[in-house]
């Protein structure tokens, strides 16, 4: 079914869904298919299908669109629905992307410059086709952002490949992993959210581990402040950003944004004072490179700087979007930015599934009780004592 989205920001190559080099500094109304999930990445999107065809445009440079065709702006990736793959989660970096599948296989495709597809593709090689990676169990969870790879597994370990900026993989300097390597190993993490710069992630016992640079307290606590942590910055948070209430954080390089499960939203780094509370009732939050944009009872409203229209003000411009919109979804990028609905057909058939099977059980229950009246339902059941009749039940 054909569905809308906005979208604002740079669209050099055509990430926006419309035609490359056209200058976009306001929300503007784009049509398309209705989409699962979309995910936003250095320089292209993709939008995931219900059947898990993948919609792809923008840069495709080094065949992230899955096509050997560098000049292609716009692509479908058939390869998931072909082979009957259940795609469960979408993520992407620069110039690479990565597909988890219902099995906890990975898939990625692109640019392979540092190692990030953490497949056979040769170092600085390129890579059009989904090719599973081979891990000896069972991914739940996988990140990409800038040249870097992570992927969680079930038992909690988290593997990295790529370039990885310093203290993000647990390292005080630049690292490059040219294949999956376990990292954090005395760690097991149940829950992770990753940027270039900065990661929050959760230990099986809960503990919080915040790694990256702090230097305007992005990390949520105060820069002088930090503990280290086989030279990963640590630090529990406070009680009123435990990690079993957040349901998500979105970390730019210098500032993060946290929505909790009652969906009050919090702020921490260069753009904030503190742990900031900024809004509750939140549907939707994203942060760009220096703003972020969130989505409250039906109203759209960017905070922060706006550099290239991403935040729907104008270029270099204080962000001050108030906008009435129909969508729930916001999903930023560094540069550019969609405001979208996510496609619930699926989840409205099984609900008229559950409803048509309901009305069957509670129709067969009537005729069930109307058949055993006609037989029993004028019954006298009766006892005697010395003689006499004592009525049980009468109908």
């Amino acid at each position: 079914s054909i569905q809308d989205y906005l979208a604002s920001g740079e669209n050099k190559y055509g990430q926006l869904g419309i035609s490359k080099n056209t200058v976009i500094t306001k929300f503007t109304q784009v049509e398309s298919r209705q989409f699962k999930d979309m995910v936003l990445c250095g320089s292209h999107s993709i939008g995931l299908l219900k059947d898990n065809i993948l919609s792809l445009w923008g840069n495709n440079q080094y065949f992230q669109l899955g096509s050997d065709n560098v000049y292609e702006t716009e692509t479908q990736i058939r390869y998931f629905y072909e082979n009957k793959i259940v795609v469960k989660q979408l993520a992407c970096g620069d110039y690479h992307n990565l597909a988890l599948d219902s099995n906890g296989v990975v898939y990625s495709w692109g640019s392979n410059q540092f190692g990030q597809l953490g497949s056979s593709v040769v170092l600085g090689g390129k890579n059009s086709k989904p090719t599973p990676l081979d891990f000896a169990e069972q991914v739940k969870f996988v990140q990409a952002e800038g040249q870097m790879s992570f992927a969680r597994t079930e038992s909690g370990k988290v593997f990295a490949f790529g370039q990885c900026n310093m203290y993000v993989c647990g390292t005080a300097e630049l690292t490059e992993f040219p294949e999956p390597t376990h990292i954090l190993k005395n760690v097991k993490v149940s829950k992770m959210f990753a940027s270039s710069e900065v990661a929050f992630l959760e230990d099986f016992e809960r503990n919080i581990l915040v790694l990256g640079l702090n230097n305007d307290s992005q990390l949520c606590f105060p820069a002088e402040e930090s503990d280290t942590f086989d030279g990963v910055f640590y630090q529990k948070m406070p009680k009123k950003l435990q990690m079993k209430d957040i349901s998500f954080v979105d970390p730019a390089v210098d500032h993060v944004v946290i929505k909790m499960k009652n969906k009050s939203v919090y702020g921490c780094g260069s753009l904030f004072t503190g742990i900031q509370h900024l809004k509750n009732d939140v549907q939707s939050v994203a942060v760009s490179q220096s703003g972020y944009l969130m989505i409250q009872g039906g109203w759209a409203e960017s905070h922060g700087q706006d550099v290239k229209g991403e935040l729907g003000t104008g270029i270099n411009v204080p962000a001050a979007l108030k906008m009435k919109v129909q969508h729930e979804r916001v999903s930023c990028r560094e540069d550019f930015t969609l405001i979208w609905t996510p496609d619930q057909s699926n989840i409205s058939q099984i609900f008229t599934i559950i409803g048509i099977v309901v009305g069957i059980i509670i129709l067969g229950l009537i005729v069930f009780t109307a058949i055993w009246w006609k037989k029993n339902g004028k019954k006298r059941y009766v006892k005697m004592t010395d003689g006499k009749e004592d009525v049980i039940v009468s109908w």
